[in-house]
């Protein structure tokens, strides 16, 4: 803000980060790239103003597993389990979106999960108003990157039987 005010030019600049023995490296902020990519060297252009975050690491995290019931009956509570062969003092950010059989992220299923260690929990509480059909789990590890996703069909709510 005082730059503008200065009448001085916010620019991006080019950049190269060179890194002193091969390591994989995440940008952060690409939402677009969830793989980790070899490299000693990279070119970047910084922005003047939105930092760049990039993760670095000897070798790609292991990425995150997914148990789930094949199918869920709507009204019912599905309980979902994370695992990952990572290190068991990580912490990782699971970001959940809930994809209905129309192909819509659910908000109200969605949200983000903090996993300690190498396992984590999570419940779906499906209403008996739920579209049948297929749904999908997607999960984005937030800080090392990666997509994990899983499908399950959702049936109709079981009906009572009501006696005379």
């Amino acid at each position: 803000r005082d730059a503008i005010r200065a009448g001085i030019a916010l620019q991006a600049e080019a950049a190269v980060l060179t890194l002193k023995q091969p390591a994989y490296v995440h940008n952060l902020r690409a939402a677009a790239s969830t793989e980790w990519q070899p490299t000693e060297s990279l070119n970047l252009t910084l922005d003047p103003v939105v930092p760049t975050l990039l993760a670095i690491a000897p070798a790609p995290p292991a990425p995150v597993r997914i148990a789930a019931p094949a199918t869920l009956r709507a009204g019912e509570t599905a309980d979902l389990r994370f695992a990952t062969d990572g290190a068991p003092d990580t912490t990782r950010v699971l970001h959940i979106d809930a994809i209905d059989p129309a192909g819509h992220v659910v908000p109200w299923y969605s949200g983000n999960l903090v996993m300690h260690g190498t396992r984590a929990a999570w419940n779906l509480p499906m209403a008996v108003s739920d579209m049948p059909g297929s749904w999908t789990l997607r999960v984005r590890d937030v800080l090392h990157g990666g997509v994990s996703s899983f499908t399950a069909v959702l049936s109709a709510p079981q009906r009572l039987a009501i006696s005379p």
